[in-house]
């Protein structure tokens, strides 16, 4: 075997053996910090907050790279199986506060994901989704509102979903009511 082989072979065991170790890290951390914790397996480095506001049942599959806010509650049913690079959130700025463009304070919407879920690559659940039993969401998806039990569904698309309140917007602009990147 050549050096250049044998330096990416070891590369690679490296990088595998040190995404087995973090993943096991972090089942353990999230098993002993959520609330109700069935089988969990994450398969490399993640970064979770408001792990007791977090369900998560049997046999729940995370892979590496996911990003998990849960401070405004978060269930994730048995056999559910999730794929790298997993953005979730379960709280959002307040964007009708005092500041622009939006203020310290934080709106809290809870997110459920059913049973028997399949999560693609690159996925962004927004607060306040819920996800039915046997969804299939594919890669890339931005997930927000309801889903019914067994769709499918994939590619993001464009769709506005509302409008500021001109008259408060444009009340705080010429006030000069800014918030820093934390809303303070």
């Amino acid at each position: 075997m050549n050096f250049w082989k044998m330096a990416g072979f070891l590369f690679y065991l490296v990088e595998y053996v040190r995404n087995k170790s973090l993943g096991a890290y972090w089942s353990d951390r999230i098993k002993k910090r959520a609330g109700l914790v069935g089988s969990i397996s994450i398969n490399g480095p993640v970064q979770v907050y408001g792990c007791e506001n977090i369900q998560i049942g049997d046999n729940v599959h995370i892979g590496g790279g996911a990003f998990i806010v849960g401070d405004g509650g978060l269930s994730i049913g048995d056999n559910t199986h999730i794929s790298r690079n997993l953005t979730l959130y379960t709280r959002n700025h307040n964007y009708k506060g005092k500041k622009l463009p939006y203020d310290e304070t934080q709106m809290l919407r809870e997110v459920v994901i059913g049973r028997n879920v399949w999560i693609g690559m690159n996925v962004t659940v927004l607060p306040g989704a819920r996800i039915g039993d046997g969804c299939i969401i594919g890669a890339g998806s931005v997930i927000y509102g309801e889903l019914d039990k067994y769709s499918i569904v994939g590619a993001a698309s464009y769709n506005k979903l509302g409008a500021r309140d001109e008259e408060h917007y444009k009340k705080l602009d010429s006030n000069g009511c800014y918030g820093r990147q934390d809303g303070k």
